[in-house]
This record gives structure tokens, C-alpha cells and sequence, in this order.
């Protein structure tokens, strides 16, 4: 399927014949569920002007389907870090 396609695609026949001219069907309809991955956030405390750094535990959705690790995480606008305004 598609990369980004969930659900139930349409069903398909299959239709087998022997030698004799005997036929047999099946028919297979596939489900195609989604693989959401998972993260734990991770806050840090420490005295004004240290530098402060934490890694989120990201965890595949399904052990079939591993998580590109040489990909580094990032944040809904693109970027791999980020301050915050008038904190840090």
C-alpha cells in the first residue's frame, strides 16, 4: 500500500484451476493498521545560566516497523533545537 494509507483496502478474488478444470476461490481482504511511536518527556532543573540539556526516550510503535535512528528528532517547525523565549 501507499506509505501513508490506513484501513481496510477493497477486497480481491483469487481464482486458481487445476488440470481437471476444477476451480477453487478465495478471497483476501487486507487491513492495514497505523504505527504510532511513542515519547516520554523530559524536563531538567538547574541554577540560572547553566546549560541545561535533555533527550526525550522515543519508542517504536511496533517492533516490525523500527524507527530510523539516523534520523535526529525534531520539532513541529522543522528545527532539532529550541529556546524559549525570554527562559532560554
Amino acid at each position: 500500500p501507499e506509505k501513508s494509507f490506513v484501513g481496510t483496502a477493497p477486497a480481491v478474488t483469487v481464482v486458481r484451476e487445476d488440470k481437471n478444470g476444477t476451480k477453487a476461490s478465495a478471497t483476501y481482504t487486507p487491513t492495514v493498521t497505523p504505527v504510532t511511536p511513542t515519547a516520554t518527556p523530559v524536563e531538567t532543573t538547574d541554577i540560572q545560566g547553566a546549560t541545561q540539556t535533555g533527550k526525550p526516550v522515543f519508542t517504536e510503535g511496533d517492533r516490525r516497523v523500527p524507527m530510523n535512528d539516523d534520523v535526529p528528532a525534531t520539532f513541529d517547525d522543522g528545527s532539532t533545537t529550541k529556546s524559549v523565549d525570554g527562559v532560554g
